[in-house]
């Protein structure tokens, strides 16, 4: 990439910081007539703590810092600064106008964190130059970080419903439990299972049967008011997880119901073909203060979904969750996948909280 040529492209906004009035302005209009980029917003404040204010507020691209007997102030905004910008970069440029060491000074400064330093014999064309690289490199240093952000989105999203993957869901599972374990609020997973959905893709074929769980993938987010920490998830293949703050056990399963309707009253089109699908869900609940296990949440819901499929399809099917738990649950589940379903339901209702 030509980074002279698109480095500087987007309006900058520069902030000129010189207890001087008159010299602050003539480093103001110097730049403002520079045209160094489009729409470059040039503004000055005469102190360390306006400086500070105002970077807190309007976050501007780079500070250039100015005035002999300003070198002093000039450590505490750039520890601020630095302490406060977070995954951002802010070009910091220290101009010297006294006739201190300014070899012990330069050393100094860029030390502290700053990305320049200007001698007290730098020509106006060599300030305007160094601004440039600064804001340059600024430039730069937004589209990288764009980049990762963006590289880091699809690294935590399933590519064919646009949901998170697995290891997006697994890391902000956690957080989830965590704040669950404190007290914050109930909890619940939901596991959702496409009915038949084999005979989707051998009725038609796998670009239809694609087209249809991409089409559940952006359903699912819109039938209800997720939260900030409530995750939606591709589980794999056809099947999909929910974890979300549940005040009680009433809301999940109501949440279960709404994906399960929704689901059924969807229609998905694709080359000629018009197909509408059913879902098997399993939920499972725990209270605020919950102290087992996250995973035995996950195969609680799962359990609960083979039920719904053994019960039938289309139904949901969930539990409370509580502590100590009795109930051996990978008998359980082997008793699930062989269709054991009256022995499942008696071992549930025994030694479960189950609805």
């Amino acid at each position: 990439m030509d980074w002279k040529a698109t480095a500087i492209l987007r309006p900058m906004h520069v902030l000129i910081v010189d207890p001087d009035d008159r010299h602050r302005l003539e480093l103001m209009h110097l730049l403002k007539t520079a045209k160094m980029c489009v729409g470059m917003v040039v503004n000055g404040v005469g102190s360390a703590s306006e400086a500070i204010e105002r970077f807190r507020y309007y976050h501007p691209d780079l500070l250039l810092i100015s005035g002999g007997d300003f070198f002093a102030k000039s450590a505490e905004i750039i520890r601020e600064i630095r302490s406060f910008e977070g995954n951002r970069h802010t070009g910091i440029i220290i101009a010297n106008r006294g006739h201190e060491d300014e070899g012990s000074r330069s050393v100094a400064v860029l030390e502290m964190g700053a990305d320049d330093y200007l001698r007290s014999d730098c020509s106006d064309a060599e300030l305007v130059a160094r601004v440039r690289s600064v804001l340059r490199l600024k430039a730069m240093t937004d589209e990288l970080r764009q980049a990762n952000h963006k590289l880091e989105v699809l690294s935590l999203t399933d590519d064919l419903t646009g949901l998170a993957n697995m290891r997006c869901f697994n890391q902000r599972y956690v957080e989830l439990l965590d704040e669950c374990r404190k007290g914050s609020f109930g909890a619940g997973i939901l596991m959702l299972d496409i009915d038949h959905f084999k005979s989707v893709n051998d009725s038609t074929n796998h670009l239809v049967g694609s087209h249809v769980l991409s089409g559940i993938g952006r359903l699912l987010p819109t039938i209800a008011s997720f939260g900030d920490r409530d995750i939606l998830a591709r589980f794999g293949g056809d099947e999909f997880i929910v974890a979300c703050e549940a005040m009680d056990y009433r809301y999940l399963r109501d949440l279960g119901e709404a994906l399960r309707q929704a689901i059924a009253e969807a229609a998905f089109d694709c080359e000629g073909h018009h197909v509408r699908v059913h879902a098997s869900i399993g939920v499972a609940w725990v209270e605020r203060g919950f102290r087992g296990r996250a995973e035995d949440i996950i195969k609680a819901a799962d359990l609960m979904l083979y039920r719904s499929k053994n019960s039938g399809r289309n139904i949901v099917s969930g539990m409370v969750l509580k502590y100590p738990v009795q109930l051996d649950l990978e008998q359980a589940e082997r008793l699930a996948r062989r269709g054991d379903v009256e022995l499942l339901k008696d071992s549930l209702e025994k030694r479960w909280n189950a609805f």
